[in-house]
């Protein structure tokens, strides 16, 4: 089965666990156990390796290259700048 990312932490993963579920793809992780225990993603210990049958390799590719993080909500605010639609 091929390796379509490898990403840092567990979080990320269950993310894009959950988006390739979402269109119908099996999804298994690889992960270290020590990381996941004790919470690292910034080391490899951390790493988690998002696999998928070879069938669907270059759909699920796709999924989580167009996957982006959306940042940090600005301070204030709860979406994105200029489009609240709130009264001045």
């Amino acid at each position: 089965m091929p390796i379509v990312k490898t990403v840092a932490g567990q979080a990320e993963a269950a993310v894009l666990k959950s988006r390739l579920e979402a269109e119908n793809i099996p999804v298994h992780l690889s992960y270290d156990s020590t990381g996941a225990i004790y919470g690292f993603s910034s080391t490899y210990l951390g790493e988690v390796t998002i696999i998928v049958p070879e069938g669907f390799e270059s759909a699920a590719r796709i999924i989580c290259e167009t996957e982006q993080d959306a940042g940090p909500i600005p301070p204030g605010g709860s979406g994105p700048p200029g489009g609240g639609g709130e009264a001045a």
